[in-house]
């Protein structure tokens, strides 16, 4: 099968010297018709840059990202706004995100005028025809962005970026600001529409939950690189990265622990800040009890322990 979106050796760092920050460091992502890939790490690890770079809001200092088969680096004029309509974001934030002083059929139009598609009167009957698929009421169009929830407002959101028909969808934290009861309903909406539009997402989150629900494969991300990758199942339930172990343990229940069991991998405490972080080896290595010296030598890459199933642990792993 094809790959809808393919991006390789994808680096984006900011600053220079003490201050350099390594957003995304060397990332590698290949995304199918339908499928869903889960992108998952603690604040500062560069999942939303990478979402970024994927639609084309930011620009990789290296490699590429290709949408179906065309590179976003070379798009000009025409090509980069067919790129436009096949690619899709949906923001963390659904408020502002959102124009307050456009009424939501004009939010919702807005793409299709910009890209020239159908007539007044076409565009007003998708609108609604958009609006009922996401879970609103005609009413709706009428009215503007401060008068819907939080779940709601995210809706609309959705209903904008299906607008173009796209074939992917890059979700970043979108039901993160949301009540835990509105984010099963947007997320069983994302679900819905996967199966019934095929399409394929990037689906940014913290919520291991929500993650395991939705997607396919994950990425598990820590400053900037990608540490392990596979089966979403198999990751979640048998992680093989110290870090992706400790993403799974921090999203269990609260357990006393034994004096002197100990386990695998530290307590979470704060990663590294600009100018702190490691540079010649593994990053998440201060923070790991499973580190040797070795791990600090070089930066170890992802490599195949199973099939689909890669990481970056040469204690654990390899």
């Amino acid at each position: 099968m094809t790959s809808v979106l393919t991006a390789r050796g994808v680096r984006r760092h900011y600053g220079r010297g003490k201050g350099l920050v390594r957003a995304v460091d060397g990332v590698d992502l290949d995304l199918d018709e339908g499928d869903v890939v889960g992108i998952v790490g603690e604040s500062g690890s560069g999942k939303s840059t990478l979402a970024r770079i994927l639609v084309g809001l930011d620009t990789p200092d290296q490699g590429s990202v290709q949408i179906a088969g065309v590179d976003w680096a070379t798009a000009r004029g025409d090509a980069r706004r067919r790129l436009c309509r096949v690619v899709q974001m949906v923001f963390q934030d659904p408020f502002s995100s959102l124009n307050p002083r456009q009424r939501v059929r004009d939010i919702v139009a807005e793409p299709m005028v910009i890209h020239d598609i159908g007539t007044r009167d076409s565009r007003r009957r998708d609108v609604l025809r958009l609006l009922n698929r996401v879970g609103l009421s005609p009413d709706a169009a009428d009215r503007y962005p401060h008068q819907f929830s939080g779940g709601q407002r995210q809706r609309i959101a959705i209903a904008r970026a299906l607008a173009l028909k796209p074939r992917v969808i890059v979700a970043d934290e979108p039901v993160s600001a949301l009540d835990v009861s509105v984010q099963a309903q947007i997320v069983n909406l994302l679900a819905d529409l996967r199966d019934e539009m095929k399409l394929a997402m990037v689906f940014v989150s913290h919520d291991l939950g929500v993650v395991r629900f939705l997607a396919d494969r994950v990425m598990v991300m820590y400053r900037g690189r990608v540490v392990e990758t596979g089966p979403t199942d198999a990751v979640l339930a048998q992680p093989l990265h110290p870090y992706t172990q400790l993403l799974c343990e921090s999203a269990r229940p609260i357990r006393p622990v034994a004096p002197g069991t100990g386990g695998g991998v530290r307590a979470p405490g704060a990663p590294a800040g600009p100018g702190d972080e490691t540079t010649s080896g593994c990053a998440f290595a201060p923070r790991c009890s499973w580190a040797e010296p070795s791990c600090v030598q070089a930066v170890p890459p992802l490599v195949t322990q199973s099939p689909g199933r890669q990481s970056a642990c040469p204690i654990r792993g390899y």
